[in-house]
């Protein structure tokens, strides 16, 4: 258990990054994924032993679940309750758990996070699943980011403390026989909430992703917004949508507006 703070200026940042890699006004406040400014901090140590990843492999995220009970305070304390769980075996994943509890002990956002150490030219040969296999249904909306150049990627990285050489140094991905450094895949968290309130204004309560293929740097990232069917909530939506690099699939996410 520790305490941190989310300080106003860099939220103010996020807000910026996002705008600037969908390309529209500023969003909320407090993005949904403001949480994400803390996480990435959590047990850096405990992480590094757990992971000491051997040479040619890379630790990469494979999911990433953010849950929205309550406002999260900026520039205040906030208590941070995270369980690391090890591997129970070389080729399973890391999970993360973190639970940012407010002044009142309210849990206002619960972290879930999956990252698994990989051989560097599995990545490398991930393509993802073809874009006509995620949904029966055509998109409600298709929206499209800016190019995902190294300047935003470093923007990003710096706000959340990411070190992962892969994002940042391509040379070190040439390396690793990657087409390039690739892009964070909870960037695309980040952004999923603009995406997604442009066909359904209100505010997010739930975000979990799934990471299929690594993005280039520098590549645009088409967005296939979906509106799923169901017996909803009234006044709830529930939405896919599909990261797209080219006519292949790079992350999934699933969300719910309210």
């Amino acid at each position: 258990m520790r305490r941190e703070t989310v300080a106003a200026d860099r939220v103010a940042a996020l807000r910026r990054l996002i705008a600037d890699v969908v390309g529209a006004d500023e969003g909320a406040e407090v993005p949904f994924a403001a949480p994400l400014l803390l996480f990435a901090h959590l047990d850096v140590a405990r992480r590094g032993a757990l992971y000491s990843v051997a040479a040619g492999t890379v630790l990469v995220q494979e999911h990433l679940a953010i849950g929205r009970r309550g406002p999260m305070p900026v520039d205040e304390p906030i208590e941070v309750r995270t369980k690391v769980r090890a591997p129970a075996s070389a080729a399973a994943p890391m999970l993360i758990e973190a639970d940012l509890v407010d002044r009142a002990g309210a849990v206002v956002v619960g972290l879930r996070a999956a990252l698994r150490a990989v051989e560097a030219s599995s990545l490398a040969a991930s393509k993802g699943l073809p874009a006509s296999r995620t949904a029966s249904a055509g998109p409600t909306a298709r929206r499209a980011t800016a190019p995902l150049t190294a300047e935003l990627v470093a923007r990003w990285t710096r706000l959340v403390g990411d070190d992962n050489p892969i994002h940042v140094d391509p040379a070190r991905a040439a390396a690793l026989g990657l087409a390039g450094a690739v892009v964070p895949g909870a960037l695309f968290a980040a952004i999923a909430e603009a995406f997604a309130q442009s066909v359904a204004p209100g505010a997010v309560t739930r975000l979990n992703l799934r990471f299929v293929a690594p993005v280039v740097v520098g590549h645009p990232v088409a967005v296939e917004i979906h509106v799923r069917p169901g017996e909803a909530e009234a006044g709830r939506r529930d939405l896919r949508l599909v990261f797209v690099d080219g006519d292949r699939v790079a992350a999934i996410a699933d969300l719910t507006v309210v």
